[in-house]
């Protein structure tokens, strides 16, 4: 697959340019790019993830044209000489905010396209694995699973659990449940065990939206819904500033 990335240069507070550049990070493209263009799109975007209302194609469209301008079509040409294409973008001028996955030409969306695939991926930015260590073992996972008995519908998460296992049963996989599906009883769990001893902490339950703050619904000692906020979840970690790799 021939990949591609895609970032925005600020110039200035009401000037900025959409730059392409190849796998090697070799400079192809550039086209000067108005700040207005840009907040437009991320406006529109915004107003129909909030509202639910609007048209995902005329939303892709729009994004289309904007990255494939009339006078330097990039998106046409790459499109023409690679079969397959990959597009990151990097998540500066928050351009993560953008619905790639809606770009749309006049055929349809380009990410539905059987002849011709295509991939758009969020980059944030290149790491430095410098000073984590790689340990020869089975990777170790925290599961919690949450369903409390005053929201519906019930989660078959013990489905899930197995499905987690049999994906991974030839990987070598160090499973451990959280029973309670509680803020206090995955504390527990963390704090029980050294720092880096996770690798990753899946949860899995309903989520909602309060007010504007998505909350994830957790169970109380009883058993009922409590709602916890990303932040709260975090605090968890915080506490002992134990983090897993990956949540």
């Amino acid at each position: 697959m021939e990949t591609r990335r895609l970032e925005v240069l600020q110039r200035t507070e009401e000037h900025c340019v959409l730059r392409l550049f190849d796998a090697q990070d070799g400079f192809l493209d550039e086209h000067d790019l108005g700040a207005t263009a840009l907040q437009e799109l991320l406006d529109e975007s915004e107003q129909r993830y909030r509202t639910g209302r609007g048209s995902a194609v005329s939303l892709g469209q729009r994004l289309y044209h904007w990255l494939n301008p009339g006078g330097s079509p990039w998106l046409d040409r790459m499109r023409q000489d690679h079969r397959d294409l990959c597009l990151y973008v990097t998540v500066a001028q928050r351009l993560r905010h953008l619905p790639w996955e809606l770009l749309q030409d006049r055929g349809g969306f380009l990410c539905a396209d059987p002849k011709r695939p295509f991939t758009p991926v969020r980059r944030v930015h290149e790491r430095v694995l410098d000073g984590i260590e790689t340990r020869i073992r089975s990777l170790r996972i925290l599961f919690m699973a949450s369903s409390p008995v005053d929201v519906q519908p019930v989660l078959a998460f013990e489905n899930e659990e197995a499905l987690i296992l049999e994906a991974t049963r030839k990987a070598g996989l160090d499973l451990v449940v959280e029973e309670s599906g509680s803020l206090e009883g995955l504390k527990d769990w963390i704090d029980a065990h050294d720092a880096g001893h996770f690798d990753v902490v899946h949860l899995t339950g309903h989520a909602e939206v309060e007010g504007d703050r998505p909350v994830f619904v957790l169970e109380n000692h009883i058993g009922q819904a409590e709602r916890a906020s990303a932040e709260d979840i975090a605090a968890v970690f915080q506490a002992s500033n134990r983090f897993p790799r990956l949540l």
